[in-house]
């Protein structure tokens, strides 16, 4: 007799799992509402061969969970008999069928097979992607969202993956497109559907956002944080997770932080010594080491305000496959220093008349897709410190970004257009033209001619007041509870 080295777990036709009662047996039925029951039954699966007849048992496995007082060694097994349809199948236990025909209980004394009476087992990898996949969010193809609820466990061996649904019987009902790392399904991040277990139905992309920032240095810079982070939470209707990286502990930078958005905070430290370090943090990311499980990513600047729900920003990055940031008309690469001009002219490459991009706001699709990106950033930004230690005399990163950009073809530039707007102190933008972010730049001639003595922070601030007062004076919501594109799947009874 072969034993299979997978762990098994098995699925009844209501959605639910087998289990054990406190005392071991009999066996039970309960919801996988909450993950693997603590009591699964674990069973391993044991082939034999007599003539051309194959024969498979299911052996519960002793101890998981932990024999109770008194309970043989020798642990009971289910003879496995196919059901006729993929790998479905029928217990026995003596001479008649195992069934389920509600919820809690497990019959063993079934004299004839029904739709309660089939059975699938699932090896416990499988079951704990299905599992994340069920607890996570997920983009299509078009750009509809699969929210939490809408993946999950049906009646009938189904599993709904939002407008499709696969049949366990069949296989798994997916394919990994980016497989997860061994052991880890946190990692699984595309998948394709399939039905009967190899029709494509279609594909799945891991939709759990992370946006980020870089703060460092003078109080002012935490103060137009705050007011970032206020515009996220109130006018982006933001719900997934902040992450801040700076030389500040956490503690210092929670009090920046609104309540809506303290308890999905997680702080990166970064020692810097000076600016250029302070300027390149943003591409330190991939140093935290949970960055990986997101996606996509959203880099800001603090002095960035959103004004518009940032799901649909976030759905395009993730579709987009590229780098997405904003252009600058006014920035050609063969222009300002900030600009990249200085390193296209020592590398002796003509860019013509190529507009180069501000490096205060990035998506990325995913880290994986991104890292690549990042590494050849800092790098040519460390060797050129090397062997041009007065470095560039503005903008620490902007220079290589372009520069690394421009040569790798890996930039989308209209995803960012369409969502960005500038302002110019003291002329504001103004909220009745919202696009979905506003990036307040210093502009020292135009503050000198209006003499205007306010802070970046104070015209943020001022901003998401008029705002607030827009949509006070119109009755709107500024946070809409689900878009019309959502995908709701609900259970079948």
């Amino acid at each position: 007799m072969n034993q299979c080295d997978d762990v098994f777990f098995c699925l009844t036709w209501r959605g639910t799992i087998l289990t054990r009662d406190k005392n071991g047996m009999p066996f039970l039925n309960e919801s996988l509402e909450n993950g693997i029951p603590a009591n699964a039954a674990r069973f391993s699966l044991h082939c034999s061969s007599a003539g051309s007849t194959l024969g498979i048992t299911a052996r519960l496995l002793p101890g998981l969970p932990a024999l109770a007082a008194g309970e043989a060694v020798a642990a009971p097994a289910f003879v496995v008999i196919p059901a006729g349809t993929g790998r479905a199948a029928f217990l026995h236990l003596g001479k008649n069928f195992a069934a389920t025909p509600e919820k809690g209980v497990l019959l063993q004394g079934q004299p004839q097979p029904d739709r309660f009476t089939v059975f699938v087992f699932v090896p416990e990898r499988e079951l704990l992607e299905l599992l994340f996949i069920r607890d996570n969010q997920w983009l299509t193809g078009t750009g509809a969202l699969v929210r939490h609820g809408g993946a999950g466990f049906r009646r009938g061996f189904k599993f709904s993956f939002g407008e499709t649904a696969a049949d366990l019987r069949h296989g798994p009902g997916y394919t990994g497109l980016r497989p997860a790392a061994e052991g880890n399904p946190a990692m699984l991040t595309e998948l394709a559907v399939l039905r009967e277990g190899w029709k494509i139905a279609g594909r799945l992309r891991l939709f759990r956002p992370l946006i980020y920032y870089a703060a460092f240095g003078k109080a002012e810079i935490f103060e137009q944080l705050r007011c970032s982070l206020r515009s996220l939470a109130e006018f982006g209707a933001y719900g997934g997770n902040i992450h801040i990286i700076s030389d500040r502990p956490q503690a210092y930078i929670e009090d920046f932080v609104p309540p809506a958005l303290i308890d999905r905070l997680t702080v990166q430290p970064v020692a810097g010594m000076d600016y250029w370090d302070f300027a390149f943090a943003r591409y330190r990311l991939d140093e935290w080491r949970q960055a990986g499980s997101f996606r996509p990513l959203l880099y800001v600047d603090t002095d960035i305000a959103f004004d518009r729900p940032v799901e649909p920003l976030l759905k395009d990055i993730a579709l987009s496959g590229k780098i997405c940031v904003a252009s600058e008309p006014c920035s050609k690469l063969n222009g300002p220093d900030y600009s990249g001009a200085p390193l296209f002219r020592l590398a002796g490459i003509e860019t013509g008349d190529h507009t180069g991009f501000n490096a205060g706001c990035q998506g990325f699709p995913s880290l994986a897709e991104t890292r690549r990106y990042f590494n050849l950033t800092l790098h040519a930004a460390e060797r050129f410190r090397d062997f041009h230690p007065g470095g560039i005399s503005v903008f620490g990163d902007q220079p290589f970004t372009n520069y690394v950009a421009y040569l790798t073809e890996t930039l989308d530039t209209a995803v960012m257009d369409a969502a960005m707007r500038l302002s110019f102190p003291p002329l504001s933008a103004a909220p009745e033209d919202r696009t979905g972010m506003v990036h307040f730049w210093p502009c020292r001639h135009v503050a000198a001619r209006h003499r205007v003595q306010a802070t970046k922070r104070d015209h943020m601030q001022a901003y998401l007041e008029a705002l607030t007062a827009a949509d006070s004076a119109r009755g709107a919501k500024p946070a809409p509870e689900a878009p019309a594109e959502t995908v709701f799947v609900a259970a079948a009874d």
